[in-house]
């Protein structure tokens, strides 16, 4: 991004210097990285999104579950006695 005036507005590829071409290919590797790292279920879940961190948050919630999930398992934890 660069910005003009009060604006952030995306660079052009020929305005991209060493630093963007290497966050470019960083965020490649990441989204490559997580889609080699995923069965096949959780490969359908993520292929649909557009970002690393929407398929990461999505791989997320799969497993750990929301706020709110991990919130109450963890109240049902603490509650149940123990033999």
């Amino acid at each position: 991004m660069k910005k003009v005036g009060d604006k952030l507005i995306p660079k052009t590829e020929d305005e991209f210097d060493a630093e963007d071409i290497k966050k470019v290919e960083n965020y490649a590797k990441a989204i490559n990285m997580l889609y080699c790292a995923v069965n096949p279920d959780d490969y359908r879940k993520i292929s649909c999104c557009s970002t690393a961190k929407e398929m990461w948050d999505k791989l997320e919630v799969t497993y750990e579950g929301t706020d709110q999930v991990r919130e109450a398992k963890v109240d049902f934890l603490c509650n149940t006695p123990t033999a």
